[in-house]
């Protein structure tokens, strides 16, 4: 559903040429944050329409996130007015605050357009699979993404980052617990509380904290329609296994638990009442609650939501498949080990590097 201010997009052919289009658009600057920039087929074009941009004049800032692209060579981006680094290296003084990583995905077109989600830059194809399911929003919205803009560029060169003065109708959010800054988690778990009527929650990374999954089942035993789908494939088998670990207890609570089978499935997306959607780089979970740097879109548009509830959510939820409490009772022992061992994993290890940051952030490292 697109209107004059914003669209939603679907990673795959929309979002790759809405990606490019707002670059080649571009008259006078260009800021990228990303996760894992990929020197493949989608990698490759941004690579060279960003040279092409920066051989008209346009000055181009790009962040990319040392663990997420490790192995991306920036010579790539060695060019003429382009700008490009890593965040957060690996150093003797900062090993405390090795986790945290700059997780959000943002393109910033000449302070006026955006594309704020949680898809990186690399191909969406994978071999004998559809497109990862993921999403993201393309903003036209001067006052905001001027603020984007700023953030941005505050990040990039590691001055102390405000907080974007937000509309009634859209709001930029940001987590950075280590700058003190939990808007998104908080702005989430409001509006999972002041839901009345449906929650639909679309999560790659499911292990939310304690109090949220006590909510979440709270306002499915009130009777609130609420469905989660989570990925039945994963670049990280270890999540398919820890969040199956959650699964009957979500279930007996009442909450419809779906996975969606033909791809990976990478997105973040949570819409409340059919009426606000947010959606960003924000995953539930431990790390993105207090390690990461996330930046989520929230739009509070009711015939915006109601049609991409009706439309692209309808279609994805119709072809994914419910999972049955009949059909988790028949679970054997080794594979209800399994997602017992992989979710206390993922827990502590999400604690152990949370903890180190914490100490680090005492230490004023």
């Amino acid at each position: 559903m697109n209107t004059s201010r914003y669209k939603f997009l679907l990673d795959g052919k929309q979002y790759q040429e809405e990606y490019l289009h707002l670059i080649r658009e571009a008259k006078n600057s260009i800021y990228i944050h990303t996760y894992i920039f990929k020197n493949d087929s989608f990698g490759g074009q941004v690579i060279d329409e960003l040279k092409k941009q920066a051989s008209k004049g346009v000055k181009i800032y790009v962040l990319i996130d040392y663990i997420g692209s490790f192995d991306f060579d920036l010579k790539k981006l060695k060019f003429q007015n382009i700008d490009v680094r890593f965040f957060n290296t690996f150093k003797v003084f900062n090993i405390l605050k090795s986790g945290r990583r700059l997780h959000q995905k943002i393109l910033v077109v000449d302070k006026s357009k955006a594309i704020i989600g949680g898809i990186n830059i690399i191909d969406s194809f994978i071999e004998n699979e559809e497109p990862r399911l993921d999403f993201a929003i393309s903003l036209v919205d001067k006052k905001i993404v001027s603020q984007v803009y700023q953030y941005c560029s505050d990040l990039y060169e590691k001055k102390k980052i405000k907080q974007i003065v937000n509309k009634k109708k859209v709001k930029v959010l940001i987590n950075d617990w280590y700058k003190k800054k939990s808007f998104i988690f908080d702005s989430t778990f409001g509006q999972i509380k002041r839901s009345k009527k449906e929650i639909i929650l679309i999560h790659g990374y499911f292990l939310p904290s304690v109090k949220v999954f006590r909510l979440i089942r709270k306002k499915a035993k009130q009777n609130l329609d609420i469905k989660i789908l989570l990925p039945r494939k994963s670049d990280w088998r270890i999540w398919v296994w820890a969040t199956s670990h959650l699964y009957s207890k979500l279930i007996t609570s009442g909450v419809k638990v779906y996975e969606w089978p033909y791809s990976h499935l990478h997105g973040k997306l949570a819409i409340f009442d059919c009426q606000k959607i947010n959606t960003g780089s924000y995953n539930m979970n431990y790390m993105s609650d207090y390690g990461n740097i996330e930046l989520n879109l929230s739009i509070d548009d009711e015939e915006f939501v109601k049609n991409i509830c009706e439309r692209e959510l309808k279609d994805i939820f119709k072809k994914s498949s419910l999972i049955k409490l009949e059909n988790l009772n028949k679970r054997n022992f080794l594979v209800l080990l399994r997602n017992f061992l992989s979710f206390y994993l993922l827990i502590i290890t999400s604690k152990i590097s949370v903890n180190l940051i914490w100490f680090g952030r005492q230490l004023r490292l």
